[in-house]
């Protein structure tokens, strides 16, 4: 089983979202605890130009990008997809 961590900038994107939307996301932060790559899932790795690799989840127009290490998943940012280029920009920096 994994433990999932969220960095202060992933609290304060969930913080900006809606509350019903807010709520799928979390369900599906808790349910990667159990298995961070179920078969079939909205999960893709992001360019392997990240280290540790970055991940992707797709919750509707929402993109939940994460970090594994051990048995860690960083939670790094949770962004509307329209922004996720710009995000994944600063996260290569």
């Amino acid at each position: 089983m994994y433990k999932v961590y969220s960095t202060p900038r992933a609290e304060k994107d969930l913080n900006k979202i809606s509350e019903k939307i807010a709520r799928v996301i979390f369900k599906e932060i808790l349910f990667l605890e159990k298995n961070p790559f179920p078969d079939g899932y909205r999960i893709k790795k992001i360019r392997r130009l990240f280290k540790p690799a970055k991940y992707e989840l797709k919750v509707q127009d929402y993109r939940v990008l994460f970090s594994m290490m051990s048995n860690k998943i960083i939670i790094g940012r949770i962004i509307h997809r329209k922004d996720l280029e710009l995000a994944l920009k600063k996260l290569r920096r």
